[in-house]
């Protein structure tokens, strides 16, 4: 569990780490993150999984608000997929 929920957080945290300094003395950029509507509709089957999108997604809007205050041209977005054919959406009907 502890593996799952760590892959999902590790590149939203990372990567602003790494440009975040950069973009704040250039005073503009866009850092865009991974997320799922598990985040927000969560499936007990994968509680992991959600877990972790729900931190990248409530990480996002932290790091949006640090970003703004260094520059309004810094934007921070999170993309959330929705269904995919590989996770179980029981007790949804199952995509072929």
């Amino acid at each position: 569990m502890k593996r799952a929920s760590s892959t999902s957080t590790f590149s939203a945290r990372c990567w602003p780490q790494a440009v975040g300094e950069y973009m704040a003395k250039q005073g503009e950029g866009h850092i865009r993150n991974n997320s799922s509507m598990t985040a927000f509709t969560p499936l007990t089957s994968i509680c992991a999984y959600s877990g972790g999108k729900a931190a990248v997604s409530k990480f996002r809007e932290l790091l949006a608000h640090t970003a703004h205050s260094h520059s309004t041209d810094i934007r921070v977005n999170a993309i959330g997929p929705t269904d995919t054919a590989s996770i179980d959406r029981s007790p949804y009907p199952k995509v072929v």
